[in-house]
């Protein structure tokens, strides 16, 4: 039988109720057991009681006759306080057998060598007063240590026994009845949770750019419907989305050929191929040469993502001095900073000397970020580039600029595809994949106003050291599910 998320909730509610139920139910029964101890020692205990307190009263009656028989010599006192003494020892005998300690028998025992001699005293007329002062006290103070130890052996071995017990034991019920309704309460809890937490993690997802997974199937209820109907969602997302990616392919490899074409014939009219141009059409012309060339780096950019994603862009990896080639970039740069006044300068931390990249790439990724330093750093400002080997395994490129920073808001979404609050382009997420395809890292540290540092990671693999698992490709180092995904947990290093 299938139970709905409100039946199981019902049936929560219903066990604790059901719980509660027993405790006191439980509770009753011990009061029960505890009015039975109750009436045991009224029946049982207190007859013992009844006779120490007769012993005490018949030995302050032979007592009070003892005194009298030094002015009255009757022979009467004497057979009352015989027949008095008699009483005594009997009740004593009596009293042995519900005794439960042995310092309580200790005491009866005394008290019956004590009264033994008092008697025999009296009757031998050996007893004067001073000695039967004494031997009164005594009696009597152990007639009264024997009730004491009575009344405290029947408290601890009855009454108090019993409501220690039900106490105990109900307190330990309780405990049990709280502990199931937090056990109850986390079930129902991690039930609804668990679903709820993928949805927010695969939302999340969504809002970075990631691809939509559906979700695990869960059970037949309204979360289980839910579920559903998101998956079904999800189904419809991914293909949208796969048909937004062949379409943006296919555009590109549509606007790739007319855009070349334009470029080629934009240059064959700048040099007067056809003819001589005056001033105002070779101001156009370049006009036209200059947003041919964005449109075809803006197809290519397109392409290379779209590879990318089908994990189609590999690398060529060979043996390349990485400081060689990170000079060479910042001179080819350098025209388009010296027309913003910045200073460009390079610095070189411990020797790194060759290692095994895509020269190509890795270049490409370089002047990117140094295409943006320059973008977005005033007039006069100062761009650093530095290489370091910064452990035995890796070496660290990172570009300082003294520009305008990037706000916290904008930190964790620079790197995302098709991203524009920033005026970044495609650069970035390009440069990033590329930086993964490679085994290394990229990241940013920013504060508003005071300009970026944009660092990346390669590994320090050596040619003579590489293998055929080396010939990786974009989708090697990126989640396989989406090959674009820019936020991968263990590269998210933002400061």
């Amino acid at each position: 039988m299938k139970l709905t998320f409100t039946q199981k909730i019902y049936l929560g509610f219903f066990l604790l109720l059901i719980g509660s139920m027993s405790t006191g139910l439980y509770a009753i029964y011990q009061l029960y057991l505890v009015n039975q101890s109750i009436q045991t020692l009224v029946s049982r205990d207190l007859p013992p009681q009844q006779i120490l307190i007769n012993l005490h009263e018949n030995f302050l009656a032979q007592s009070k006759i003892e005194k009298e028989s030094y002015d009255n010599k009757n022979p009467k006192l004497k057979e009352q306080f015989n027949e008095m003494a008699k009483t005594f020892q009997t009740e004593l005998k009596n009293l042995e057998g519900t005794l439960a300690s042995p310092q309580a028998t200790g005491i009866m025992q005394r008290l019956m060598l004590l009264h033994q001699e008092f008697t025999h005293s009296y009757n031998t007329q050996a007893l004067d007063r001073g000695k039967s002062f004494i031997m009164t006290r005594f009696i009597l103070d152990e007639i009264e240590n024997l009730r004491t130890i009575q009344e405290k052996d029947l408290l601890e071995n009855h009454m108090l026994v019993q409501v220690r017990k039900a106490r105990e034991t109900t307190l330990m019920l309780l405990f049990l009845l709280i502990l199931g309704g937090f056990v109850v309460l986390f079930t129902v809890t991690t039930f609804v949770r668990k679903p709820l937490r993928q949805f927010r993690e695969v939302i999340k997802g969504i809002a970075r750019g990631n691809s939509v997974k559906p979700l695990p199937a869960v059970a037949d209820d309204e979360i289980g419907a839910i579920v559903s109907a998101f998956n079904q969602l999800a189904w419809k997302l991914q293909r949208m989305d796969h048909l937004k990616e062949d379409f943006i392919s296919n555009l590109s490899h549509e606007l790739r050929t007319p855009l070349t074409s334009l470029q080629e014939a934009t240059n064959l009219m700048l040099e007067e191929v056809s003819g001589s141009l005056n001033e105002r059409q070779r101001q156009l012309l370049l006009i036209i040469q200059e947003d041919a060339k964005k449109l075809l780096q803006l197809t290519t950019d397109l392409l290379d993502l779209s590879r990318m994603r089908g994990g189609m862009l590999p690398l060529q990896l060979a043996s390349c001095n990485l400081e060689d080639l990170a000079r060479q970039a910042l001179e080819e740069i350098r025209p388009l900073a010296m027309k913003r006044d910045l200073h460009l300068e390079m610095v070189t931390e411990h020797k790194v000397g060759s290692i095994s990249m895509d020269a190509v790439r890795i270049r490409q990724v370089i002047i990117n970020l140094l295409s943006n330093a320059i973008k977005f750093t005033s007039q006069a400002g100062k761009i650093s580039l530095t290489v370091k080997k910064v452990s035995t395994k890796e070496v660290q490129v990172s570009i300082a600029d003294t520009g305008c920073g990037i706000s916290k808001d904008n930190l964790e979404k620079i790197f995302d595809r098709f991203y524009t609050g920033g005026g970044f382009g495609l650069g970035l997420p390009i440069s990033r994949q590329i930086i993964l395809a490679h085994g290394g890292k990229m990241w940013v540290e920013s504060e508003l106003g005071r300009g970026s540092i944009f660092s990346f990671t390669l590994p320090l693999r050596r040619e003579d050291k590489l293998k055929e698992k080396d010939m990786v490709t974009a989708s090697t180092t990126t989640n396989p599910e989406n090959p674009l995904s820019t936020h991968p947990p263990e590269f998210r290093e933002f400061t």
